[in-house]
């Protein structure tokens, strides 16, 4: 299946991994502007695969992952970099 917007940009991938129940997170609002899906089933499995995709991430970060500063050296160095 190929759904494409008026920009031409495909949406195939997306399409066919959520047969596999895998789900891709996309700015819907900006992309999908002007898209047009003829055949009913197919815009049937691009509406699941947004509602899959609002349920929230398939994955979470783990917390041990996530560095805490505790030095104000540490934050004003980071802060140096913007």
């Amino acid at each position: 299946m190929r759904i494409e917007n008026a920009a031409g940009s495909s949406y195939e991938r997306i399409i066919l991994d959520m047969k596999e129940k895998k789900c891709f997170y996309m700015a819907a609002s900006s992309i999908l502007t002007e898209l047009a899906i003829e055949v009913a089933k197919k815009a049937e499995v691009f509406i699941n695969a947004q509602e899959m995709s609002s349920q929230g991430p398939a994955w979470s970060l783990p917390a041990s992952s996530i560095p805490i500063l505790d030095s104000a050296e540490e934050i004003q160095r980071i802060l140096e970099k913007k």
